[in-house]
């Protein structure tokens, strides 16, 4: 076995250890391929439900696990923030993306620019996201988002 396999092997076995000890079922992709052939998208990983995450396959292993701290983050985001921001998707996995590198930090785990710009950028996905899921979306959210400073005056999308 190479030191890249070893690498990816110890990574995989961290996920797993973390996993036990918050009660999350993990899944990789990989080690169940037939079980998942909905979940094939690269670099990509899940949060099914309550305590339950799939990790695809990854190019990169640093990004594999920064995923799954993101992922973490969805377990952990309070009902609270999410009802805050009346369940903007953008928001929501941004907020995800904090609190998955908070929980990672917390276990002395720090990540290198690139993962956090590559977490980043899988958030900023998102964006249009909510536009996506409503399709009357500039009617009920749209007049809340842009004010006029001058005149206080809501401005139409």
């Amino acid at each position: 076995m190479d030191k890249t396999q070893i690498f990816h092997n110890n990574i995989k076995n961290l996920i797993r250890k973390i996993s036990s000890e918050m009660r999350i079922t993990t899944e990789f992709v990989e080690e169940v391929l037939e079980k998942y052939t909905d979940f094939l998208d690269i670099d990509c990983s899940w949060n099914i439900g309550n305590n339950r995450i799939i990790i695809g396959k990854y190019l990169n292993d640093e990004n594999m696990l920064i995923s799954f701290f993101h992922e973490i983050g969805h377990q952990l985001i309070s009902k609270k923030y999410i009802n805050k921001w009346e369940y903007n998707t953008l928001m929501i996995e941004l907020e995800c993306w904090n609190i998955g590198i908070e929980e990672a930090r917390n276990r002395g785990i720090l990540f290198s620019d690139n993962a956090i710009k590559f977490g980043f950028e899988k958030a900023l996905t998102y964006s249009g996201h909510d536009e996506r899921e409503h399709v009357n979306w500039k009617e009920v959210y749209g007049k809340k988002l842009i004010t006029n400073k001058l005149g206080g005056q809501i401005l139409n999308l």
